[in-house]
C-alpha cells in the first residue's frame, strides 16, 4: 500500500476551511451590532471544510486561515510511514485522511475573494491490504492458510487557486433568517498521484507468500522510462454551496457541500498499468520478505481527468443559559468518500470576548480544544494524550483583521 506521508503534506498545507459554531461571548451579547462578525469568525472549527456564510458587514475584513489534519484507521498518524508497531485496524475498510489548507480572504457586504493552497490525501484499503503491509513492516508472516483480498485506492492532490464567494440574505440584518452561499474556485493543479491496486495475497508455511495483483499508478512527479512530461501541471474548478438557517435568535442550522461540483485535468502524467505475481519464501538480510514479483504491463503518458470527492456537512447549535449566558452547544455530521464523522461541540464564553471551544468526534475519536475571538482563533485536536500514539492529529488557526 502506498505510504501516507505526513511531514511533507503538513508542511505544504494550510487553512482552516469551513467551521461551524456560533460564538456568543459576553461582548457579543452586549453589542448586538457586532454579532455578525463574532458569529462568522466562530464558525471556523469544523474538521472538514464547510461553506459558511460570508459576513454582511459593510467594512472589509481580511482573514488568514491555516489547518492541517491527519488521521489513519490502522496506525497512529505519525507512524504511517514507520514500522506500524502500534497496529489497530478496523474490521472492514481502513481509511486514511490528510488535509492541509491555507487561505487568505477579503470579505465585505456578502462578497468574498480568496487565494488558497490545499493539499489532500485520501486512502481507502481493505483489511487484507493493511494486514499485509503490517506483516511486511513488522517482519511477520500472515496467519497459516491466509488468502485475503488486497484492494487499495489512494489520491494525492496539491492545488492552488482563486475563489469568489457570495452570500444572499433573505431577511435584513441582523436577523438574516435564511442565507444562501455559493462559491466558485479556479484551480491550478501542481501535483497529482493516483494508485489503484487489486488482487490477493496468501501465505502457507509450505509455500510461503503468493501474490497476484493488478495495479495502476499515475504520478506527475515522475517519469517512467521516458514516459510522462517533466512535472506537468493542470487546471480545474470546484463549486461549493451552503445554506444557513437561523430559526430563532439563539439557534442555527447550516448545511454545506464543498467540492460539490468539480473537475481536475492534468496532461502528460506518467502512467503505469501492470500485473504482478510472486511466489516466495525468501527474506533479505534485514528480515523483510523479498516478493520479487514478475511484472507485465505498459508505461504511457496520459491525461488525468477526475472529480473531487465532495465534503458534505450539517451543523446545528443553540445558545443555552444553564452553562453561563452566551454558551453555545451543538452537533455536527461530516462526510467524505466512505468516511462519516459525527461530533458534538460547545463554545463557552470567557472574559474579554474570548470563547473556549470544545469538541469531540466519534470517527477517529479525537478531542479538540481551542480559543476563539473576534480577531482570531486556535484549535488543537488529538485522539490520545500521547501524541506518538494518536491516530489523528490536527491544528487550526485564523487571524481576522477588520478595517
Amino acid at each position: 500500500m502506498p505510504k501516507l506521508g505526513i511531514e511533507k503534506r503538513v508542511a505544504l498545507a494550510s487553512a482552516v476551511t469551513g467551521v461551524l459554531a456560533l460564538l456568543a461571548c459576553p461582548a457579543a451579547v452586549a453589542q448586538p451590532a457586532n454579532d455578525g462578525e463574532a458569529v462568522w469568525a466562530a464558525m471556523r472549527t469544523s474538521l472538514l471544510p464547510m461553506r459558511a456564510p460570508v459576513s454582511q458587514e459593510a467594512q472589509w475584513t481580511v482573514r488568514s486561515t491555516f489547518s492541517a489534519f491527519s488521521a489513519n484507521d490502522a496506525v497512529p498518524a505519525l507512524e504511517a510511514t514507520g514500522d506500524w508497531q502500534h497496529y489497530s485496524p478496523t474490521s472492514g475498510r481502513n481509511s486514511g485522511l490528510q488535509q492541509g489548507h491555507f487561505e487568505l480572504t477579503a470579505s465585505r457586504s456578502g462578497w468574498e475573494l480568496a487565494a488558497i493552497v490545499r493539499s489532500d490525501i485520501l486512502v481507502s484499503a481493505s483489511r487484507g491490504a493493511v494486514d499485509a503491509v503490517h506483516a511486511y513492516r513488522q517482519k511477520l508472516t500472515l496467519p497459516e492458510g491466509s488468502d485475503v483480498p488486497v484492494d487499495t485506492r489512494q489520491i494525492n492532490l496539491t492545488m492552488g487557486g482563486l475563489r469568489v464567494a457570495r452570500t444572499w440574505a433573505f431577511e435584513p440584518a441582523p436577523r438574516q433568517t435564511l442565507q444562501f452561499t455559493g462559491a466558485l474556485t479556479a484551480l491550478s493543479v501542481q501535483d497529482v498521484q493516483l494508485w489503484n491496486v487489486g488482487g490477493r495475497v496468501g501465505y502457507t508455511n509450505a509455500d510461503g507468500y503468493k501474490l497476484n495483483s493488478t495495479f495502476q499508478r499515475q504520478d506527475s512527479r515522475k517519469q517512467f522510462y521516458g514516459y510522462g512530461s517533466d512535472h506537468p501541471t493542470g487546471y480545474g474548478y470546484t463549486a461549493d454551496l451552503g445554506v444557513m438557517w437561523t430559526p430563532t435568535e439563539t439557534s442555527f442550522i447550516n448545511v454545506s457541500a464543498v467540492d460539490l461540483f468539480s473537475r481536475v485535468n492534468v496532461d502528460g502524467v506518467a502512467t503505469q498499468r501492470a500485473k504482478a505475481s510472486s511466489s516466495t519464501k525468501t527474506t533479505d538480510a534485514e528480515g523483510y520478505v523479498e516478493y520479487q514479483p514478475l511484472i507485465s504491463g505498459r508505461y504511457s503518458s496520459e491525461r488525468v481527468d477526475l472529480s473531487l470527492d465532495p465534503m458534505l456537512g450539517i451543523s446545528g447549535g443553540m445558545r443555552v443559559d444553564w452553562l453561563g449566558r452566551g454558551t453555545l452547544v451543538g452537533a455536527r455530521f461530516e462526510h467524505i468518500a466512505n468516511i462519516n464523522i459525527p461530533s458534538i461541540w460547545a463554545v463557552l464564553p470567557l472574559a474579554a470576548g474570548f470563547g473556549l471551544q470544545l469538541e469531540a468526534e466519534t470517527r477517529f475519536h479525537t478531542f479538540g480544544i481551542g480559543l476563539n475571538h473576534r480577531y482570531g482563533s486556535l484549535m488543537l485536536r488529538t485522539s490520545s494524550l500521547s501524541i506518538n500514539q494518536s491516530e489523528a492529529l490536527g491544528v487550526q488557526a485564523a487571524v481576522n483583521i477588520p478595517f
